[in-house]
């Protein structure tokens, strides 16, 4: 099968051409943003990115599959075992589609308690959220094998397709009033048109009929389980779970609309910095393939990601009013007093996925996982105590994860030896 794209360029290289096309994701993201923040009222709003933390949160347990797809497709390109990556994919798209369906069983019932909880008044909306996620978790066995193989620029398209589907239809729909569910839809029909691309890229894959047993033993899974699962599922609660609790601990609706605006500049840092963590992946997982070291490239994603991250952070608190004022209207004025403490919180965050993206690739994020555990349940803590504004619990989220990030930087640089198979 045809290698179409970066497989052997360099880390710097590969990265850069990754993030000329995430840039293109990320601009359909923003002015997605940017054009509800100004159709929608605050309320409705908050509410939207509230059900979008929601969905993205429902998937976070596929993000293992993900992982999988992406460490041991690299890992069999690398033996030059690519009849394995068949019988691979083919096996996790179908405990994609497992799970799916469970998510649907088990989250309609349970969509009155959610939308107490967030307190959103019509069911009808969290039930919408919950088919949506059932349909992404179609997505990450895909982009995981898209990664894996190293093909970036169709990792990258199955990417826009999401995005630029989203931005299409969602804006449609509410143009049109169909507000909320519009928005859902619009990311359910995004979805669904980066499925059907991915799937096509990978047709090749498909049609191979092979008697290769993929050697993934019952302990290989669960030890990957363990480590991997739980750092993702942490990483993504704090890049997510954020709205949702200031969605839970807000005084009223109109906050969590201007947190939602906000954190929707503020986190340009993360998705600035997500093409060094896309290639840092499967190129560590290669590598480690093979036996080499991975520190070096490791060293290069913390330099590359921590420097793009935190020259975005500082244009957004310098010019943080001029952005604001001008994307979202006077109507979300407040969130320019947010930018300092969002830079708090996003920095420290932008390491950490960092972290959890190399240690996972070598299997080694036991450390990580339980800092991280440690951190949520901190800031749960702290955040349920004191939330008199956004702004106190941002500076607290934002305190715990630089705690943890310290931490896992000084265990790899000072006590990791190894830095190849674990």
């Amino acid at each position: 099968m045809a290698n179409h794209d970066l497989q052997k360029h360099s880390f710097e290289v590969s990265s850069t051409i990754l993030f000329a096309l995430t840039m293109v994701c990320n601009l359909f993201n923003y002015l997605y943003q940017i054009i509800m923040g100004n159709l929608l009222t605050t309320a409705q709003y908050g509410t939207m990115n509230a059900l979008f933390s929601l969905v993205t949160l429902i998937g976070v347990p596929m993000e293992i599959l993900r992982l999988t797809a992406s460490k041991y497709t690299a890992h069999y390109m690398a033996l030059e075992e690519s009849r394995k990556i068949s019988k691979l994919l083919k096996k996790l798209m179908g405990i994609s589609a497992g799970i799916a369906l469970l998510v649907l069983v088990v989250g309609m019932p349970l969509a009155p308690w959610v939308a107490d909880i967030l307190q959103i008044e019509n069911v009808g909306y969290v039930r919408m959220a919950i088919l949506v996620a059932a349909v992404s978790c179609l997505c990450p066995v895909l982009m995981g094998t898209l990664q894996g193989l190293q093909w970036f620029t169709a990792y990258s398209i199955q990417n826009i397709f999401n995005s630029a589907g989203k931005l299409v239809f969602g804006v449609a729909l509410v143009w049109f009033g169909v507000v909320l569910y519009g928005n859902l839809m619009g990311i359910m029909l995004g979805l669904l048109l980066g499925i059907l691309y991915a799937a096509y890229v990978l047709r090749g894959f498909w049609k191979v009929r092979s008697s290769e047993t993929v050697t993934l033993g019952r302990q290989d899974i669960l030890h990957y389980l363990s480590t991997a699962f739980w750092a993702q599922m942490l990483t993504l609660a704090l890049t997510n779970g954020d709205v949702l609790l200031v969605k839970a601990f807000a005084a009223n609706e109109e906050v969590t609309g201007i947190y939602s605006s906000a954190m929707t500049l503020g986190k340009i840092p993360i998705f600035a910095s997500s093409a060094i963590v896309a290639v840092l992946f499967p190129v560590v997982a290669a590598q480690q393939a093979v036996g080499k070291d991975t520190l070096k490239v490791f060293k290069k994603a913390l330099l590359y990601g921590g420097s793009i991250s935190a020259m975005c952070m500082a244009g957004l608190i310098l010019f943080g009013k001029q952005v604001v004022l001008l994307l979202f209207g006077q109507r979300y004025a407040d969130a320019i007093a947010l930018m300092v403490p969002v830079g708090c919180f996003i920095l420290p965050l932008t390491f950490i996925t960092i972290l959890m993206n190399y240690l996972t690739a070598l299997g080694n994020a036991h450390f990580l996982t339980a800092t991280l555990g440690g951190g949520f349940v901190m800031i749960v803590i702290l955040v349920g105590f004191f939330h008199e504004t956004a702004a106190q619990m941002l500076y607290i989220m934002g305190g715990v994860l630089a705690v943890v990030t310290i931490a896992n930087l000084v265990k790899v640089f000072c006590f990791d030896t190894r830095h190849t198979e674990t």
